[in-house]
């Protein structure tokens, strides 16, 4: 009698193993991805790729599984076409074509419905596009610029600081100083808030590293923007440096 209650158990626990064992393989699961969730990259991917872990006998269904790309303002920047790769005779794989971007957090959003048990597991991720050049040449006569700090995607308070590097004589290239005989200077930008920094609201805090208080902002994705601007037009005449970061 003991016997057969103890053989009860182990057939009871058995049956439910196999069965959690089913429920989680029954739902997919990111494998891989390209850009890999949570990454920084230097150049703009023109596709969001990702493969998930299936059971041997499930595939994804082209017909309900869906994927979709947004930038930090929640507008879409894929071609609105991506889903099931047909490609891929295995079906497990996701593709969604991007448009051109810029330097920008991006979230993922996906929707994987298993065949033929049509389960549904979804989920979301992020990377960022790091700050990106404008492409325009560095003037022979500029010196570089660089935003260290907040890094891409970052999560800050506010009032947001931007810590840079420069090996620029700041003296002669902020407002109030000797910027008419060098015809450019600092400019900053935040959430397209321009302002032209002097000399003694930057602080220095190691070789060739300065630190600026940008202001306040509100909560939500803002972009920090760096960069030497004419005197007159307060255009870029030079590469801009930016980063997109979430004020907390």
């Amino acid at each position: 009698m003991r016997l057969a209650k103890i053989m009860c158990v182990i057939a009871i626990v058995a049956v439910s193993l196999m069965g959690a064992r089913t429920i989680v393989l029954a739902h997919a699961k990111i494998q891989s991805a390209d850009p890999k969730p949570g990454s920084t990259v230097a150049k703009a991917p023109a596709m969001v790729k990702i493969v998930f872990a299936l059971a041997p006998d499930e595939s994804l269904d082209p017909k309900t599984s869906t994927i979709a790309v947004s930038d930090s303002h929640g507008r879409r920047v894929d071609d609105g076409k991506g889903g099931v790769d047909l490609n891929d005779m295995d079906r497990k794989t996701m593709i969604a074509m991007l448009k051109p971007l810029t330097a920008d957090t991006y979230t993922v959003r996906w929707k994987a419905v298993s065949s033929p048990d049509r389960d549904v597991a979804q989920g979301s991720f992020k990377f960022t596009v790091a700050a990106a050049m404008s492409g325009m040449p560095m003037p022979a006569s500029l010196p570089p610029l660089k935003i260290i700090s907040p890094a891409a995607g970052a999560t800050v308070a506010s009032p947001v600081e931007v810590v840079f590097e420069t090996t620029a004589d700041l003296s002669k290239m902020t407002v109030g100083e000797m910027t008419r005989m060098h015809g450019a200077h600092l400019h900053a930008d935040l959430a397209g808030r321009v302002t032209m920094p002097q000399m003694k609201q930057i602080k220095m805090v190691g070789e060739h590293r300065y630190q600026l208080l940008l202001g306040t902002a509100a909560a939500g994705r803002h972009t920090i923007r760096l960069y030497w601007g004419d005197n007159k037009t307060h255009k870029p005449v030079g590469p801009v440096q930016m980063v997109s970061v979430t004020v907390k």
